[in-house]
């Protein structure tokens, strides 16, 4: 849709380039006419909206998920611009018109000119907004709530990447949101501009009418995008879906406002500024989808997923009950939510705290792999979450962590750090001949939603992951022995004052898994 190779023939793409390409080749497909009918009523955020059972088996993906909480744009994941195109003229992408407050994400056009706008290339009078993320993806369901601007500029949600061997785009919606005829029209369009095989563009675009304007409100809008079908939805419920013949490429997710005076007409200067705001994107793959960041050579060797009402003897015991520093680990504060989740649970019991450790030991016992869990941190100040790995024969003998084994620990997180966590090493016993190595690092919005916390431990190096992304490596105390997998949470002073704390204060576990070559 974005690039200026192909703008020109915009207009002429939505209306007739369907003729170009063999009515035969093209993509089956299904529109919805007439109103949408009863729709899902939300039980669950951590689900897609179409898909409140979870049916389809779907896991958070963090990369290209943003609540949009805080006071600007996440900068790990998101370009306030699109690095690749200055937008469709006359308007100009500026990062300026891109700002995050109240818990979203906001896209303006204005009526303005700035110094950095290039005039010789057809740029002037407006400026208006992208943001495109800074990773791919491919496959996966994308769902957004959103408001689309209530002028002649466009709201778009779209995928596309541009390679000299292939080229395509998905459109999720282009709205014109007070374009007279458009103001209640939901644009989808999928597009092939090249591929090793087709260098001739074409495109499948439907239209869906709502019963109210687009732009007088917030929408949900998903998209699931797999082998054989794209599927489009509005408020949960399906309007549209593409055969997928050919959408098989890894693209980037992009936010956008355009101007388009041939489609939907140029802004009038009454309704600027005009703002696009998205309250957040939310992407889930199925399970076993979800790329491990290791490398696909990595076969899942154990897991647990938490299904049931119980936890699972065969795989977990109960670790450590008793007095453990300032509290008492029972069994008690450990659950299943019958949602597919593990729960840890600091609470207070009389004038002592209880608490919850679980793990592996005896059970499950494995060297080297990748060692990943999906969280959702406590809330709470005065304890801490765990996961790691530790050895039954932890500084004997000293000196040789590859015979005695090293507490590996994944993640440890205290909530008074915000959003900061804690990878660690033990080895050499814990008195005078301990030694240790560690990095505390920052991961921009750990303190809310859902997190993956990953370990390649190979026989050279530690290598630690958060969300899929590299934070920490290390090639100091490197065990060679079976150790054991714990998941915990603990209180002591180092998380601050629990006689602070609300409590009941859980830890949610979704899943914990080991990879092997």
């Amino acid at each position: 849709m974005r690039q200026v190779t192909w703008r020109k023939i915009f207009v002429v793409v939505l209306g007739t380039v369907g003729l170009c390409h063999a009515q035969a080749n093209r993509p089956e497909s299904w529109l919805r006419s007439g109103e949408l009918g009863t729709v899902p009523a939300r039980v669950s955020e951590e689900l897609p909206l179409s898909d409140q059972g979870n049916e389809a088996g779907w896991v958070a993906y963090e990369p290209m998920t943003d609540e949009f909480e805080g006071t600007r744009l996440d900068a790990e994941k998101w370009w306030p611009r699109n690095p690749g195109w200055l937008g469709r003229q006359p308007a100009y992408f500026w990062p300026g018109n891109v700002s995050v407050s109240d818990g979203k994400l906001h896209l303006v056009m204005r009526r303005e000119e700035v110094s950095e706008m290039p005039k010789d290339k057809g740029y002037h009078t407006y400026t208006s907004a992208a943001v495109q993320s800074k990773g791919l993806v491919k496959y996966g369901y994308f769902e957004v709530k959103a408001r689309a601007m209530k002028s002649h500029g466009s709201s778009s949600f779209w995928f596309y990447h541009s390679t000299p061997e292939e080229w395509t785009e998905i459109d999720v919606f282009e709205i014109g949101g007070k374009s007279p005829g458009f103001e209640r029209k939901y644009n989808m369009n999928v597009h092939v501009f090249r591929t090793p095989t087709e260098n001739e563009h074409w495109s499948s675009h439907g239209v869906w009418t709502a019963s109210t304007d687009l732009a007088d409100g917030y929408h949900v809008y998903g998209l699931e995008w797999d082998e054989e079908r794209i599927t489009w939805y509005f408020d949960g419920a399906p309007v549209r879906w593409v055969e997928n013949t050919h959408w098989h490429q890894a693209l980037t997710l992009n936010f956008d406002s355009e101007t388009m005076p041939d489609w939907f007409g140029l802004p009038k200067d009454e309704d600027l500024p005009s703002t696009y705001s998205i309250e957040y994107v939310r992407a889930w793959k199925r399970q076993g989808e979800t790329p491990l960041p290791v490398g696909e050579e990595y076969e899942l060797v154990w897991s647990d997923e938490f299904e049931g009402d119980e936890l699972d003897a065969s795989k977990w015991d109960y670790r450590g009950l008793g007095p453990r520093r300032d509290a008492i680990n029972v069994k008690e504060t450990v659950s299943l939510d019958g949602e597919g989740h593990l729960v840890l649970t600091t609470k207070r019991a009389g004038d002592a705290y209880h608490t919850a450790m679980i793990g592996t030991q005896g059970k499950f016992e494995t060297t080297f792999g990748y060692f990943e869990c999906r969280v959702k941190l406590q809330e709470q100040i005065g304890h801490w979450s765990a996961f790691w790995l530790q050895s039954p024969s932890l500084g004997e003998p000293l000196g040789d962590p590859q015979k005695a084994g090293t507490e590996i620990d994944i993640f440890e997180y205290l909530r008074k750090d915000g959003d900061r966590v804690h990878h660690n090493l033990h080895w050499d016993g814990y008195g005078e001949h301990h030694q240790h190595a560690g990095k505390t690092v920052t991961v921009p919005g750990l303190a809310k939603g859902w997190h993956t916390f990953g370990l390649l431990w190979t026989d050279s190096e530690y290598v630690f992951y958060v969300d899929g992304q590299e934070t920490w490596r290390s090639d100091k105390g490197v065990s060679h022995r079976d150790e054991y997998m714990i998941l915990s949470l603990e209180v002591g002073k180092w998380a601050g004052d629990i006689a602070e704390a609300k409590l009941p204060d859980p830890l949610y576990v979704d899943y914990v898994r080991v990879y092997q070559k």
